[in-house]
């Protein structure tokens, strides 16, 4: 049996799914229509639309943060204690300093996977089919780093979603056409490359997680300071790169209204980008890196679909392969099916897989606290009949004592009667 886990503001996952869609749709028009080849500007707008929409989300929220901090105000006053079990907080520079480094980060990773097709002799597909390897890098950091429990629908999942990664790249193996001496070298360092670019956004997001929960930095404010050191970052890269130049060229070879239509196109990318980015963060928040990541490869299955159909990728002879695309796509359900699972988005009641899902325990807590209700009322009503049968035995005690009386009063007037 499965069940849907209904879980709380879900519309934060559910628009961060959107946001990213919209935002690769969109991509995949300009490099369409436009053949834009100049990626490095992408980290510009990217890191652009990040400083807009946490600026502006920073701003508005402002006044409910000083409602908040009267509220805490006449709380204290009130004698009531609002900071307690609070952790304390990291210093000023290293806050800063994560800032900086998870912009960094951010920077080295998009770059890696704009440009890794480029120098990757494998399917372009390869590097989202194997996106799976996110969640197992989070929850391995999460159980062995901070010590939080895995629970056995995680354990079972990553289990599947690993067993599922090397069947994809064995299948890999199997389509690709190259010389096993002389490039099997080149796809093992290739694919440590892939591995290398997914611990790194892993990474990235660690750390978010850690300011948002032990320094209690606002997500907007995270994405502001990594917009401002972004767009630092990002303008010195594509200045060592002389990427504008590329740019010069592309204005000399498209008219001017095509080239107004891709200035909007990159407006409409920045606008994307702060949109997706800024319920990524919410979403990390509310939930955790595991379940972020999943929303990054949840629509595996379609874009595979979209590659295939693409006639670019799947290719076995330079043809398009259906062994190669049914199995990867049949691969691809089964890893997207159980990153449900371990995110408690789908509850499995099997083998006890649902035993510790969020959805179960509060099942048990009420139940539970509806048997301590039942209990209560039972022992309650056990203590009311008691105290009735005591009354009932002093009432019979005391009705005796009276006919005793009785009897007595009449027995002593039936002798003085008699004498």
């Amino acid at each position: 049996m499965i069940k849907i886990g209904i879980r709380r503001n879900l519309r934060y996952p559910l628009l961060l799914l959107i946001w990213s869609t919209v935002r690769d749709i969109e991509n995949i028009l300009i490099k369409y229509f436009f053949n834009f080849k100049n990626l490095e500007i992408y980290s510009q707008l990217m890191f652009l639309g990040e400083f807009i929409a946490g600026l502006i989300f920073f701003i508005y929220n402002k006044k409910f943060l000083a409602n908040i901090e009267r509220r805490k105000s006449l709380a204290l006053n009130l004698g009531i204690n609002v900071e307690r079990n609070k952790p304390e907080k990291d210093s000023q520079f290293k806050i800063i300093f994560l800032l900086f480094y998870s912009a960094f980060l951010d920077l080295v990773q998009f770059s890696l996977f704009l440009h890794y097709d480029k120098y990757l002799n494998i399917s372009i597909s390869f590097e989202q089919r194997l996106r799976g390897l996110f969640i197992i890098d989070l929850a391995l950091y999460y159980y062995y780093v901070l010590k939080f429990p895995m629970l056995r629908h995680q354990i079972f999942s990553l289990i599947v979603i690993g067993s599922c990664i090397i069947i994809i790249v064995i299948i890999e193996l199997c389509f690709l056409e190259f010389d096993i001496f002389l490039s099997f070298g080149q796809f093992i360092m290739n694919f440590i490359n892939i591995i290398f670019i997914l611990f790194i956004s892993s990474l990235g997001q660690i750390i978010e997680k850690y300011l948002i929960e032990i320094d209690q930095l606002s997500p907007f404010y995270i994405l502001m300071m990594q917009g401002i050191f972004g767009i630092i970052l990002s303008t010195i890269a594509n200045i060592a790169s002389n990427s504008s130049e590329n740019i010069e060229q592309i204005r000399k070879k498209i008219s001017n209204s095509k080239f107004a239509i891709l200035i909007v196109s990159f407006i409409l990318y920045v606008i994307l980008s702060g949109g997706k980015n800024l319920y990524r963060l919410e979403t990390l928040r509310i939930y955790s890196p595991m379940t972020s990541t999943f929303m990054e490869y949840i629509l595996n299955p379609l874009y595979n679909i979209y590659y295939f159909a693409s006639g670019n990728d799947f290719l076995h002879n330079g043809k398009s392969n259906w062994a190669f695309f049914i199995m990867n796509f049949i691969i691809s359900l089964f890893v997207t099916f159980f990153g449900f699972v371990y995110n408690e988005f789908l509850i499995l009641f099997c083998c006890g897989l649902e035993c510790d899902t969020h959805d179960q325990v509060i099942l048990r807590a009420a139940n539970d606290e509806n048997e301590l209700k039942n209990l209560y009322s039972i022992k309650k009503i056990e203590e009311e009949e008691e105290e009735e049968e005591e009354e009932d035995i002093d009432e019979d005690d005391n009705n005796n004592n009276v006919n005793k009386r009785e009897n007595f009063g009449l027995f002593k007037y039936t002798k003085m009667d008699l004498k």
